[in-house]
């Protein structure tokens, strides 16, 4: 997740930082049985 955010935005929004502070894992309900489907 770090490196996706830092490598996934342009290089015109270079001039501030992200520090990640918490990282959160939601599972719906029968969502992955509709995603492969």
């Amino acid at each position: 997740i770090k490196e996706y955010m830092k490598n996934t935005h342009a290089k015109t929004h270079a001039d501030y930082t992200v520090d990640i502070l918490q990282i959160f894992k939601v599972c719906r309900e029968a969502e992955n049985e509709r995603f492969e489907k």
